[in-house]
């Protein structure tokens, strides 16, 4: 594999690289070997088409048929994805990655790029091994899946960029292009995700600059996947909460994450949260929020601030991308800051919780009791 470019992106503790190469992710080398190789495929698929990475593992000894009988970790109901145990070593020595993840959008195209952020809400599930530190893809779901380059690689790009940022404990995101028609505009599209992260100078202020007319708006230039700290929108509050939610306040005391079918249940709670003790600084009403990669960034940003994140349990917990998005901002704030910040509340029983979220310790309120949700509140305030 050739590499064509590379991007270093700060992290909490450390730096990480997203790297940009030319090649064959069934003939990895020695230098370059990776921990989870990431493939696609179509759902409970793994016909080794011609021309795909499917066909390519098959032809070095490495079924994907077989890996899917034996499934190590299965997240398709929840993120579409699941997870390989290791391969044979002799299989990992020649070629040189240790586990798959397989990712399985479906086959409508728009789709495929809507869910992408599936990937890496799956391994921001396994990543926590400090074995796990680096990770290959192709573009996937632009083979067989047909999904256009021109989408999909900036998606890929956005979403590697974002979860490093947030602390993704890996070293290294490896993107892999094997058809020589897209290296050209591969290179063009990364090179312009590079230049995003670099520090912008302050614009210079001549004496012939000209103030904004009084009584008029300058609009901002954002580029796609940035956010301007100053253009953070704010939760609007229910008009019978007494108290407003603030997501530029340095001080987040309680960050609500919930399933926005619970939101009269999630209201209730609230107010009786400000009975208690008036003046909380909660955030939990997202609806202002623009959807998309700025919405990410807003939550990520306001659950950076808060003291703690409760996660509300449920079936529509779990099911929601926009929940999971919130629980691994909040994890990988755990993670990165070594202290607890994550208090779960079983809202409703979930049979299918998936294992990463049901490990913290809760505090029971099934089935949505309202005498119980009045009692965490006590526990909530007084702990």
């Amino acid at each position: 594999m050739k590499i064509l470019d590379s991007i270093t992106v700060q992290q909490p503790n450390k730096v990480a690289e997203v790297q940009l190469f030319q090649g064959d992710l069934s003939n990895i080398p020695p230098e370059q070997k990776v921990d989870i190789l990431v493939v696609s495929a179509f759902p409970d698929d793994y016909t080794a088409l011609p021309g795909s990475l499917v066909l390519a593992l098959e032809e070095k000894g490495l079924s994907m048929k077989e890996l899917a009988a034996n499934k190590s970790d299965d997240l398709r109901a929840q993120v579409g994805c699941w997870l390989s145990g290791p391969i044979p070593a002799p299989l990992q020595a020649k070629l040189n990655f240790r586990q798959v993840l397989c990712f399985e959008p479906g086959s409508e195209s728009s789709d495929a790029v809507e869910v992408v952020g599936n990937i890496f809400r799956c391994l921001n599930t396994f990543v926590f091994e400090e074995t796990v530190t680096r990770v290959a893809l192709p573009v996937i779901a632009t083979g067989y899946q047909k999904v256009p380059f021109e989408k999909m690689f900036p998606v890929l790009i956005d979403n590697a960029i974002f979860w490093l940022k947030q602390g993704l404990p890996l070293d290294c995101i490896k993107i892999v292009i094997r058809n020589e028609d897209y290296i050209e505009k591969a290179k063009a599209l990364f090179a312009l995700a590079g230049n995003q992260l670099l520090p912008k100078s302050p614009p210079s202020v001549s004496n012939t600059d000209s103030p904004p007319s009084k009584g008029t708006r300058t609009k901002k230039s954002v580029s796609r996947g940035a956010m301007m700290q100053e253009d953070m929108i704010e939760p609007i509050a229910p008009a019978s909460q007494p108290a407003a939610v603030d997501s530029k306040n340095t001080h987040i005391d309680y960050f609500i994450s919930y399933a926005h079918k619970e939101g009269n249940l999630i209201q209730h709670f609230v107010e009786e949260l400000l009975k208690i003790k008036p003046g909380l600084n909660i955030f939990y009403d997202k609806n202002s929020i623009p959807p998309g990669g700025l919405w990410l960034r807003e939550i990520s940003d306001a659950i950076s601030k808060a003291v703690k994140v409760l996660i509300f349990m449920s079936p529509n917990y779990s099911n929601s991308m926009v929940c999971w998005d919130e629980f691994q901002c909040a994890k990988l704030k755990e993670y990165n800051n070594r202290t607890s910040v994550i208090q779960t509340i079983y809202l409703n029983n979930d049979p299918a919780l998936p294992p990463i979220m049901g490990i913290h310790s809760y505090i029971d309120c099934r089935e949505g009791d309202l005498a119980k949700l009045a009692t965490a509140c006590e526990q909530l305030l007084t702990n």
